[in-house]
């Protein structure tokens, strides 16, 4: 018996080419599906080219090729046999290629599932109706078979399992098991079968006909209508479940569904079980059918059912089919949008938070309504403790309001994606209003912040980011020697909602986030001012180093960690503004990992300032950025047992237009050093409100309080800003990252010989080598397609090895051995081995003698 199936009716020609003595030259093939047909040449496993000979063309033709051909030319001769049976194939016309036949091939599908499984017919009147699945994967017919003649016990087989070979053909993973030699006995099963979204119309009629015969008579209706008459009751049927209404004929009348299939389908739903109604899977299948040829009408009927219904409205999203709810759902959102207050579902809706309605297309509906919901609940809730500064930011993160700005441009952005022009209509009503209590929330916080940041008292706040590196690492021995490293990684101009949903995503995909802490930049919010003092870990007032003032990041990072001038040249690196620029090649020149190390990235800072993109595409544009330009270096840089710090200098304030204050005069003409920026200014006082804050060595700033920003005479306006007093700007995280432990889990082969030669009739043992290369352990079960292995089963550790021990019997026949194998991690997760393979090669024994025993037997014949 044949190991190797063929998938096709050419590829068995090839294998029975093979089969066929060295000399063979001209090979007779009845082919009746016309396999050869659009071929001329034919190359066989060992290398010989066929010319394939078709006899339907014109016979002179044929004849003239035959006596032509070169000598010992290897020539296939294709035939079509007779489409009678009682008719016999006569060559007697050609007799030149008559006489010269040396083989005879028939492609016939009866002839090859017997030359596979022999001794067994199959019904030629079966095989010639679904002939065009079995020719498809013959392979899967042939296995098909011989499962249906192991569980059959070698009764004869039917048209039934002809049925049966035939949908193995066309649904490679169809249960044959299970439908073999018993009934469907429940509607459940049957739907599950009927529905299979991997079942074309063709299969589906000849499963349709395999189950008629096998499934009690309340189920046969459902068999026998048609997929789309059915798929559409049960649609109708499945939202009149979720409105929570009996499933009567009188109900889905009143829904539109036509009225033949009721009359024949209505009877069986009280058949339906409740595990259909729960496998969700099942039912979306049966939605995909029904939603392709489902009417407008209807549709409307049914959704405006469910607007109707008193079923609370977050469980309508999960439970309700797909085009319905989102339906639905859109005119919910249409009516929350032009409410005056907030709808009592829309805030049950948050705080329940349903899954959307699985569908082909995700819907951005019901994800607009969850945002939508959130926005409004965070701005209906009361302001948390504004009376001293650590509460008033741990209040800020916790409740949500540090990502209202972002959530509310992520509602815009998902409404335009439904590219609902009635949608888009109410929300462009509804945000002014929104986004006008969005800001007040934020203006009242960001007041009651430039109450406590007055006075030498804020500078010495345990909050702000000068405080980040004792707090965070220096306190919670995190530096060398107690880590192999420290990273600290600043990432210029983050704020907390890009932190909170762009970058911590990004990060978490390769370290873990032990926990976040938020600080407050120091004053004015600007770089040079904060990051210079979250990387001193001191205030500007005590930037000192080697006994004088300065303002190097550099050499205030090095006093930082206690590091004097011999130790900072070989154990500190500081490495400033990469902003992406930080490539593998750049890596592979970097000297060496310190033990200190300092990295700057300008995250958001540079280009934000002439960005005018909202706050949602900006976070959008670092979240690629990140992943593109900064989370690959850390992924090189940063080790496993590295201690990593991942902080931020400020963040960054959108600016209305309608806040904007005459810049301040800038005191050149009376000598004084000035600096102005929208959110600051330095050595001038400006006219609007703000906080005086003297630094020795910088000078005094003052920094903007509220929202108002600086217009320069002529000057342009930005939609964004930093150096002044919001919690936007001053907001910023601080994380400690570890880089996570990747696990390996990983089972190779070692040293593998590709050939094992043996005399023939000897036994052979071979020793293979299987190692575990991964970092966990994992237990192995091996199989070998001839012989047997030993052992076959057990376990290994991180770079343990065993040999494995291949005994093949003596009577075993030369060619491929394939070993196969199965792992399974502590963890529970399947390793894959990959398939081995070595060949085994017999050579003739010289030393073997055969006694011809014909002349004993004579002998005692005539005794």
């Amino acid at each position: 018996m044949k190991k190797t199936l063929p998938h096709s009716q050419l590829e068995y020609l090839v294998d029975r080419l093979q089969s066929l003595p060295a000399g063979t030259r001209v090979v007779l093939v009845f082919d009746p599906d016309g396999a050869t047909r659009e071929h001329a040449k034919l190359v066989d496993p060992a290398g010989k080219e066929w010319t394939i000979l078709p006899l339907w063309r014109n016979l002179l033709e044929v004849s003239l090729f035959f006596q032509q051909r070169v000598k010992d030319q290897p020539v296939l001769v294709c035939v079509r046999p007779p489409a009678r049976p009682e008719h016999r194939l006569n060559l007697a016309y050609v007799p030149q290629i008559a006489s010269s036949m040396e083989a005879v091939i028939d492609l016939s599908l009866s002839c090859i599932i017997r030359y596979y499984e022999p001794d067994v017919a199959l019904p030629s009147g079966a095989l010639a109706r679904y002939a065009a699945l079995l020719r498809a994967r013959l392979d899967r017919a042939v296995q098909a078979f011989r499962q249906i003649r192991q569980a059959r016990h070698g009764s004869i087989p039917g048209e039934a399992e002809v049925q049966l070979m035939a949908l193995a053909c066309a649904v490679p993973d169809m249960p044959l098991k299970s439908l073999l030699g018993r009934e469907v006995s429940t509607f459940s099963e049957a739907l599950k079968l009927l529905f299979r979204e991997d079942l074309n119309d063709e299969a589906r009629g000849v499963l349709c006909s395999y189950l008629l015969s096998r499934v009690p008579g309340s189920v046969r209706p459902w068999i026998e209508a048609d997929a789309t008459e059915a798929s559409l009751v049960l649609y109708a049927a499945w939202v009149l479940r979720a409105l929570r209404q009996p499933l009567g004929e009188f109900n889905l009348r009143g829904i539109g569904v036509a009225a033949g299939s009721l009359d024949r389908l209505c009877p069986e739903l009280g058949g339906v079980s409740d595990d259909v109604w729960c496998d969700r899977d099942l039912m979306d299948r049966i939605a995909a059918v029904a939603e392709r040829e489902i009417g407008q009408l209807l549709l409307k009927r049914l959704q405006d059912e469910a607007v109707r219904s008193a079923v609370p409205r977050h469980r309508l999203a999960a439970d309700l089919p797909p085009r319905v709810a989102q339906g639905v759902l859109r005119q919910q959102l249409m009516q929350a949008l032009k409410a005056e207050s907030t709808p009592p579902w829309l805030v049950d809706w948050g705080e329940n938070r349903h899954p959307s309605p699985v569908s082909a297309t995700p819907d951005p509906v019901p994800e607009a309504i969850s945002v939508l919901a959130s926005i409004l609940r965070r701005l209906a809730e009361k302001a948390g403790d504004m009376t001293e500064p650590g509460s008033l930011v741990d209040w800020y993160v916790s409740s949500g309001t540090a990502t209202l700005e972002f959530d509310l441009w992520k509602a815009e952005h998902l409404i335009k994606e439904t590219q609902d022009r009635e949608l888009l209509a109410a929300w462009a009503e509804a945000r002014g209003n929104l986004r006008q209590r969005m800001r007040s929330r934020l203006l009242e916080a960001d007041l009651a912040l430039a109450k406590l940041a007055g006075g030498n008292r804020f500078v010495q706040h345990p909050r702000l980011v000068c405080n980040v590196l004792k707090s965070m690492v220096l306190d919670k021995s995190l530096a060398p020697p107690q880590v192999a490293r420290v990273w600290i990684i600043v990432l210029d101009g983050m704020r907390w909602d890009l932190w909170q949903e762009a970058v911590r995503p990004a990060l978490e995909s390769v370290f873990e986030v032990a926990g976040t802490t938020p600080f407050l930049s120091m004053l004015p919010s600007t770089t040079g001012v904060s990051r210079t003092s979250l990387i001193a870990g001191r205030a500007p007032d005590e930037w000192q180093s080697s006994g004088r003032f300065t303002d190097s990041e550099e050499a205030l990072g090095a006093r930082a960690f206690g590091l004097n001038d011999a130790r900072r040249r070989t154990q500190y690196s500081y490495l400033s503004n990469m902003g992406g620029r930080f490539s593998q090649m750049e890596l592979a020149g970097f000297p060496e990992k310190k033990s200190f190390n300092v990295v700057i990235y300008n995250l958001a800072d540079d280009w934000l300032h002439r960005q005018e993109n909202d706050p949602y595409l900006v976070g959008q544009t670092v979240n690629q950025m990140f992943h593109k330009s900064i989370l690959p270096d850390l992924r090189l840089l940063i080790d496993e047992g590295d201690a990593v710090l991942v902080s931020s200098d400020h963040g960054f304030l959108e600016l209305d237009p309608a806040d904007e204050a005459p810049a301040p005069v800038t005191g050149i003409e009376a000598g004084i050093a000035s600096e102005v920026s929208y959110r600051y200014a330095r050595g001038t006082k400006p006219a609007a409100p703000s906080i005086e804050v003297t630094y020795k060595g910088l000078g005094t700033y003052f920094a903007a309080t509220g929202h108002t920003w600086f217009r320069y005479p002529n000057g342009k306006y930005t939609r964004y800003s930093h150096g002044g007093v919001s919690l936007s700007e001053m907001v910023v995280p601080a994380a400690i990252l570890r880089k996570k432990r990747i696990r390996k889990t990983v089972l190779n082969w070692e040293a593998m010989p590709a050939r094992v030669e043996a005399l023939e009739d000897e036994p052979v043992t071979v020793e293979l080598c299987l190692k575990c290369a991964g970092n966990e352990q994992v237990s192995y079960s091996l199989r070998a397609e001839t012989g047997s292995l030993s052992p076959a089963e057990g376990a290994l550790a991180p770079g343990e090895y065993i040999l494995i021990r291949l005994e093949v019997a003596k009577n075993a026949h030369a060619g491929t051995i394939r070993l196969r194998g199965t792992g399974k991690s502590v963890s529970g997760e399947t390793v894959k081995i990959d398939e081995a393979s070595l060949t085994l090669v017999r050579r003739e024994r010289i030393d073997k003698v055969e006694f011809d025993q014909g002349a004993l037997d004579l002998l005692e014949k005539t005794e």
